[in-house]
């Protein structure tokens, strides 16, 4: 739930809360964001120096990648490093959101589907000699 919150409660410039919207839209809405400029970081050619990305290694790399992903360096008018790490952060914590909000709807759903065979068991009495209906065990 803190990730949640964090990211509701985080006011940003690139990404704006829709009104009438839910939490799991807002999440859905960032992580799609975000996978999009960390996509379009990784697919520019060149450093903001200059350099062909293809030429640099390691952590020179790896800086520049981060800084394109951030919209360039702060020379050249982006977000540089910082922006970039933030917009990755933003990616990894929409995504374990959604991991959550997926996981909580399964376990809703199992409830329910439990729920329902206890109805289908007391409607049904000879339901109750059988060791599966479908897919569900009895």
């Amino acid at each position: 739930m803190k990730i949640l919150n964090g990211l509701l409660n985080r006011s940003t410039t690139a990404i704006s809360r829709p009104e009438k919207s839910s939490a799991e839209q807002y999440i859905d809405q960032i992580y799609r964001q975000t996978g999009q400029q960390i996509k379009d970081g990784l697919n520019r050619p060149t450093a903001s120096t200059g350099k062909s990305i293809a030429d640099l290694s390691g952590a020179a790399k790896m800086t520049a990648q981060i800084s394109n992903i951030g919209g360039g360096s702060k020379a050249t008018g982006g977000g540089g490093i910082e922006k970039g790490l933030d917009t990755v952060t933003k990616h990894a914590q929409a995504r374990t959101a959604k991991a959550i909000i997926d996981s909580t709807k399964q376990k809703q759903l199992g409830c329910c589907a439990a729920n329902y065979l206890q109805l289908l068991k007391s409607d049904y009495p000879q339901l109750n000699k059988e060791k599966s209906v479908g897919l569900f065990k009895i």
